[in-house]
């Protein structure tokens, strides 16, 4: 490190180990910085451009403040280790908001650089005189690995890509992980990646919300230049209110092989194509919901639509929810409210519901791809604007549709032009035809009931004449298709659930697609003939839980239940959580296997060393095969705390007040003083006798000036102090 930016450091030291006010700041002209920031020395006021050498590292603490007078960058050549905590955060902002400043800008950066717990606002890379200065907003990468994890970035702006963040990877890995982030009302003017811009590399993204971000091209929320063999893994994401006037509201993903699992994306809006999701690679989209999202416009047939999502190459979509998306254009018909598979090699849909969505041609789907699989989906109430496929349209080689339930949907149910299977489906309540077929399609073990016409196109010979029975002794034609009601739960609120009223008996209340399905095809988990449609009707004896309670008995709490009738019940999990916290296993207690007689069960749960207010008790029902269904809960109130505490105020920072909680095993004089950082008394709380129980006191600072004070408990002999700061 060369000479003179030692000396500036020193300086800064020397400063900061000297007496300070309580409120204070530290002037940064420009140049190399590196060492330690600190709250105390906080705000750290920008005046040039900095930059952390790349043999150097700078330690920015919880509480710090970072305030650019100017549109300066902060370089990254070294390492920068700026982790805050949950309830005190690190601020990198502008003095003057239209300015802004430049952003955190890592070149060939060294690794280990850490985000934690840190806000970005107003960062604007616009102006530059190369391209590389226009990108990332807050945070620029390039052939760096910084980790980002529980930042929020908000209001940021790049002239090019990457409104909040631009990743541009190295080769070698491993690439920036990003977790448990908030990016929010970011944009990228003329090009890519409102929220979020990464060029290649395979990465995660996990547990993040990307809200409220523009592109002026793709990729709304976020973009992906990924590789063709890249892996992209998306997980615990909320992708929502997204826009971009080209392709991908929500998302944008080039190439490579994307994994969407337990997000959900919602609101976003595309001007052409792929109103949530646009997936140019192979993609796996599970346990997810995709709704409410909407492409409107267009150029080229067949790559017009997909409200929810479109995508190029094989796709597996399972357990997802694809509801409310909309797919319509002026200019062109749009296709697959839903979403639009195009040219694609293969897909595969099960599992899912997709319903409500909308679109001049084909509202729910649209399929332009081979080998297509529909299985245990619900197709419901879509609607196509111009009359033409409501639920879907299916354009494939080969098609196979089973276990799926098509209803209400309107301008027809599904239209598939070659070849396909079709069994153990139920078509019901769609307008204009429930089913279009060509000549090659067989229709096998399926139901069809209150269509508009049930068939169109080809009718194979037989179809429709009852002149068999089925095993449930309702008349069928040759294919053992039913023409009845199939007794939904409820399909106003859209419950597709085949119902049986007085089952077991065998009456009118059984839906008659109930062991009405191909006696070749795997059981229903029943163990019976397997049912229509996509939901199977449960005739298992189940563990039936009458009642659960608890009690609190001599300082612990005692849990009692009670089972009708049991099925395969290995046992019961006794689960607890406290506020803020997840569930925890504390116990088991076996069942009683297979049984009709009414048991009762017991737990008692020791709170020796449990403080808290309240606990809340679950039951995790396991079954034999490692199945498990969960319990009520249970709320245990007022339990005494058994030690004293003092706990972190809040918020924290603060203006102009807060709150300190603090806890009392017993009746206690309880004395609570705030102090300046230099030892004076600020005032009293709290000084009475105290009873048991856990406690909360507000502290106004309004007429005190910013910085560091110190509050203590002092109740017998326990004594605890603890920090807090007042940012005006």
């Amino acid at each position: 490190m060369k000479t003179f930016l030692l000396w500036s450091v020193s300086i800064a030291f020397l400063v900061f180990s000297s007496p300070k006010p309580a409120y204070s700041q530290t002037i940064i002209p420009g140049g190399y910085v590196s060492g330690t920031w600190t709250a105390t020395n906080s705000p750290f006021q920008i005046n040039g451009d900095i930059t952390i050498h790349s043999d150097s590292t700078l330690t920015i603490e919880p509480g710090v403040e970072v305030i650019f007078n100017g549109h300066y960058k902060f370089n990254v050549e070294g390492i920068i280790s700026a982790v805050g905590t949950e309830n005190d955060s690190i601020y990198f902002t502008a003095a003057d908001p239209n300015t802004g400043w430049w952003g955190l800008r890592f070149t060939n950066a060294a690794d280990g650089s850490l985000l934690s717990y840190c806000n970005f606002q107003y960062g604007k890379a616009t102006g530059g005189a190369i391209f590389w200065d226009n990108r990332g907003g807050a945070i620029f990468a390039y052939s760096s690995r910084p980790q980002i994890t529980h930042c929020t970035l908000r209001n940021n702006i790049a002239l090019i890509m990457g409104g909040g963040i631009y990743v541009d990877g190295s080769p070698t890995g491993p690439f920036p992980q990003i977790s448990y982030c908030t990016i929010v009302n970011n944009s990228s003017l003329n090009s890519l990646g409102g929220g979020i811009y990464i060029n290649a590399g395979s990465f995660n993204i996990t547990d993040c919300i990307i809200s409220g971000n523009t592109a002026g091209q793709a990729g709304g929320g976020l973009y992906i230049q990924s590789g063709a063999t890249d892996t992209v893994n998306i997980s615990n994401c909320i992708i929502s209110d997204d826009s971009s006037s080209g392709y991908g509201g929500g998302i944008y993903v080039a190439d490579g092989y994307t994994f969407i699992d337990k997000c959900t994306i919602t609101g976003n809006k595309a001007g052409w194509t792929g109103g949530g999701l646009y997936s140019g690679g192979d993609l796996s989209l599970t346990n997810s919901t995709v709704q409410g999202n909407i492409s409107w416009g267009g150029t080229v047939n067949y790559e017009i639509g997909g409200g929810g999502f479109i995508a190029y190459k094989s796709t597996f979509v399972d357990s997802c929810i694809i509801a409310g998306n909309i797919s319509h254009t002026g200019s062109y018909p749009s296709y697959g409210g839903g979403f639009l598979l195009s040219q694609v090699n293969s897909a595969e849909i099960t599992n899912s519901k997709i319903l409500n969505n909308s679109a001049d041609i084909a509202g729910g789907m649209m399929f332009y791809a081979n080998n297509v699989t529909l299985a245990y989906c619900e197709i419901s109430n879509n609607q196509a604007l111009l009359g033409a496929f409501g639920g879907a349209q299916i354009v494939s080689d080969n098609s196979s549709i089973d276990h799926c339930t098509v209803s209400g949907n309107v301008g027809g149910g599904l239209f598939i032009n070659n070849d396909a299977d079709i069994s153990n489906s139920i078509f019901s309540w769609n307008s204009d035809n429930a089913l279009g077929i060509s000549v090659s399609t067989t229709i096998t073990y399926s139901d069809f009931f209150a269509n508009e016409h049930d068939l169109s196109v080809t009718i194979p010979p037989g179809f429709g004449v009852l002149d068999t029975t089925n095993v449930n002794g309702d008349s069928c034609d040759v294919y053992y298709n039913i023409f009845l009601n199939p007794l939904f739960a409820d399909t106003t609120n859209d419950d597709f659930h085949l119902t049986w009223a007085n089952w077991p008996t065998p009456d009118s209340t059984k839906s008659p697609c109930i062991d009405a399905g191909d006696p070749s095809s795997p059981l229903d988990p029943d163990g019976t003939i397997t049912d229509m449609g996509a939901f199977s009707f449960d005739q298992s004896v189940p563990v039936e839980l009458v009642s659960f309670s608890a009690e609190v008995i001599e300082g612990n709490v005692t849990l009692k239940w009670i089972t009708a009738t049991e099925k395969n019940n290995s046992g019961f999990e006794i689960q607890r959580k406290f506020n803020y916290t997840d569930w925890e296993k504390i116990g088991f207690v076996e069942g009683h296997g297979t049984t009709t007689e009414i048991n009762k069960y017991s737990y008692t749960d020791n709170l020796n060393g449990i403080n808290g207010n309240s606990i809340t008790y679950r039951l995790k029902q396991i079954d034999f095969n490692g199945s498990c269904e969960y319990s009520n809960e249970v709320l245990v109130s007022k339990i005494l705390p058994v030690k004293f505490a003092l706990e972190q105020n809040y918020p924290n920072p603060f203006n102009p007040s807060t709150k300190i909680k603090y806890s009392v095993p017993q009746l206690s004089n309880v004395v609570i003083k705030v102090y300046d950082i230099l030892g004076n008394e600020i005032t009293t709380l709290v000084n009475e006798e105290s009873p048991a129980g856990e406690f909360e006191v507000e502290f106004g600072a309004s007429t005190l000036p910013s910085g560091i004070y110190f509050y203590r408990l002092l109740a017998g002999d326990f004594v605890e102090t603890k920090k807090m700061v007042l940012m005006k």
